[in-house]
């Protein structure tokens, strides 16, 4: 729950500077370099998982253990995790732990159009985690294996990489000078 919390919080405050980055971009078409950033930041996690290419992860996660940094002693402090507060306050700094992953989703929650959609996209994000988390939790040891296996790897960067283009190749058919309508901040 706690973690949850902290990707909401996290996800509305994106969503909502994204939302003013857009808007005050809107003359060049803020909302399509949004969402091209936010395909090309899925680009390369795809590119990461499959084992194609580290660069734009190793970047991203550089600069999170910064910030991890700072917050480790306060999961020191909640040690033993033997109440319901602590379990929830661990679970929020948890949520800030330096993760490709969710650098990755936040940017997505930038580009996604405000505050509420934002901490959706991030609800949805950590809800869509949650059953691997808990999978890892009980059989950590061969779930960690599987998901070592060089195929399975490459299935999860190819269906992102796919997903990124999608994204991109979406987000230009859409635009007034195609002709096919354009993109508004809904989507």
């Amino acid at each position: 729950g706690g973690r949850l919390a902290t990707y909401l919080v996290l996800g509305a405050a994106f969503g909502a500077a994204g939302a003013v980055a857009g808007d005050a971009l809107a003359a060049w078409r803020g909302w399509v370099w949004l969402r091209l950033l936010a395909a090309a930041v899925m680009l390369s996690l795809g590119l990461y998982l499959g084992g194609w290419w580290s660069g734009g992860n190793r970047v991203l996660e550089q600069a999170g253990l910064v910030l991890w940094r700072r917050l480790s002693p306060l999961t020191r402090a909640l040690l033993p995790v033997d109440t319901p507060v602590k379990a929830i306050a661990s679970g929020m700094v948890w949520g800030l732990l330096p993760c490709g992953l969710i650098y990755y989703s936040l940017l997505w929650a930038l580009a996604s159009g405000g505050a509420l959609e934002g901490a959706g996209f991030m609800l949805a994000f950590g809800l869509g985690t949650l059953p691997t988390l808990l999978t890892i939790g009980l059989s950590a040891q061969a779930f960690a294996r599987s998901l070592q296996r060089r195929g399975v790897r490459r299935a999860g960067g190819l269906l992102l990489i796919t997903l990124a283009l999608w994204t991109a190749a979406a987000t230009l058919l859409h635009q007034p000078s195609v002709g096919l309508g354009c993109i508004s901040r809904a989507g």
